[in-house]
């Protein structure tokens, strides 16, 4: 009885936490105590961010704009080519575009001085895994500070490189009434729903049309660059705008009227060491109207509808050399006449997307049957139906032409291109709507060309003489806060 009792206390024993300690005990000894385990350190508090770093991380802006895509003709396996007849066709066969957008806001507190800088970084096509070399075409589209609620609230002031934009037709990347890049400065005031802005701003193209220089002997180094033509032209832009939110309901309206000034002053341009020409200065205006209405079917319903006119400079755009001069070297009577829409009308799952413009423009040499005159005109639709919130199916249909007031040099015939187009986009989404972005998306275009549009092209394009052409691709596209201009 006495062994068993031994046994079942040795088993008990070994089961508790304290059996070293036991044995000792029955044994007839002593042990010291085991150490009190250590006592876990606290947790570590989560990093803190003092006052100064956040103040810097809430005054700093990043936004990026971004397109790219892969693309094939469906023939000889090449790239697909874009194919547009007038000055501003459909977007979907645009190159790969970038841009960037980084600056930085001061302000204390709401209605008080505050200041902003941005500078916004391009690049365009040229992408290395494709063509395997090293390069980029960069461009600096936005480098500009600015001042806000100046001796008023409302009041603010600019100075820079900068993109000057309104509204725009999305489906063709057009902006039909305010479109400037400018090296200058502007003052701007915003009262409730009422703004009006000034800019005045300076350009000089890299062409021989405004700027020239020559290499001339110098004593010193040998050889010297002396300027000997610099034509700077400035242009003057107001725009007075007025919103009426609300006014139909959920339905606001938006007025807008515009104008341009330039001018350009005369110069002397070298042909060679013993000839010279005479380049008088010139002049262009613009003037324009836009009505808008805002909050049709959803948030980003809209419809815009724009009238244009421009003569002289202002006629050819701000980055463009005139051509077509009158015989005294000026393009006085070059006009341009532009109707424009642009809408956008959404439900829960669908969408409807539209956009277009006719344009007349005639250049300033007096020649009334010119094949660089006429008329031009593009209308596009793009259905969506969005399945889901993220996948969306989209259509895009799209008629464009040209009249040209003269004959075909090459023909001696009245050509009348004309180009069809219809786009199938199944599309992934970041959420349910015609501008939500990031999107991915497929791509099949088909164009069909008239008669007119097959001669176009040169004899020695392969495209010439082909009616029916393929695009089909795959394509990116993003916007996230790059509208911050």
């Amino acid at each position: 009885m006495i062994s068993r009792a031994l046994v079942a206390l040795l088993r008990a024993v070994r089961r508790t936490t304290a059996t070293p300690v036991l044995l000792v005990a029955l044994l007839g000894g002593s042990a010291a105590a085991d150490p009190a385990p250590p006592t876990p350190p606290p947790p570590t508090p989560p990093p803190t961010i003092s006052a100064g770093a956040l103040e810097l991380l809430r005054g700093f802006h990043f936004g990026s704009y971004g397109r790219v895509g892969i693309s094939g003709d469906l023939r000889e396996g090449s790239r697909a080519k874009a194919l547009n007849l007038v000055a501003h066709g459909p977007r979907l066969e645009e190159p790969a575009y970038l841009e960037l957008d980084l600056g930085y806001r001061l302000e204390r507190e709401p209605g008080q001085l505050s200041f902003r800088v941005l500078s916004t970084v391009a690049f365009l096509e040229d992408l290395f895994h494709y063509d395997g070399k090293w390069s980029a075409k960069i461009a600096l589209r936005n480098l500009f500070a600015e001042a806000e609620n100046v001796l008023a609230r409302g009041l603010s002031v600019w100075a820079g490189s900068r993109m000057l934009r309104g509204d725009d037709i999305y489906l063709l990347d057009f902006w039909p009434l305010d479109n400037l890049n400018t090296l200058g400065g502007g003052a701007a005031y915003r009262r409730g729903t009422f703004r009006v802005a000034l800019h005045v701003g300076v350009s000089r193209l890299d062409d021989l049309f405004q700027h020239q220089t020559l290499s001339v002997p110098d004593p010193t180094s040998g050889v010297d660059e002396v300027e000997v033509l610099d034509r700077q032209r400035t242009a003057v832009s107001l725009k007075v705008e007025k919103a009426l939110p609300e006014l139909l309901g959920p339905v606001g309206l938006k007025l807008a009227a515009y104008g341009e000034l330039h001018r350009l002053p005369s110069g002397t341009q070298r042909k060679n060491e013993l000839q010279t020409e005479e380049l008088p200065s010139d002049l262009g205006w613009t003037a324009g109207l836009q009505l808008g209405l805002f909050g049709l079917g959803g948030e980003s319903g809209h419809l815009n509808l724009w009238a244009r006119f421009a003569g002289g400079l202002a006629a050819h755009g701000d980055l463009s050399v005139p051509t077509g001069l009158g015989p005294d070297r000026r393009s006085t009577d070059a006009r341009e006449v532009l109707l424009a829409l642009s809408g956008n009308w959404e439900r829960r799952w669908l969408g409807v997307m539209f956009g277009g413009y006719l344009r007349y423009f005639r250049d300033g040499d007096g020649v009334a049957s010119d094949v660089d005159d006429g008329w031009e005109y593009v209308l596009v639709t793009r259905p969506q139906i969005f399945f889901h919130r993220h996948f969306h199916q989209a259509f895009e249909l799209s008629y464009q032409g040209r009249r040209p007031s003269g004959l075909d040099p090459e023909s001696g015939t009245h050509l009348v291109p004309g180009a069809f187009k219809l786009s199938v986009l199944p599309t992934l989404a970041w959420d349910r709507g015609s501008y939500a972005r990031p999107q991915l998306r497929a791509i099949y275009t088909l164009t069909l060309l008239d008669a007119g549009a097959r001669l176009l092209f040169p004899r020695e394009d392969p495209r010439r003489g082909v009616g029916v052409h393929h695009f089909v691709g795959l394509q990116a596209e993003w916007w996230w806060r790059s509208s911050y201009r």
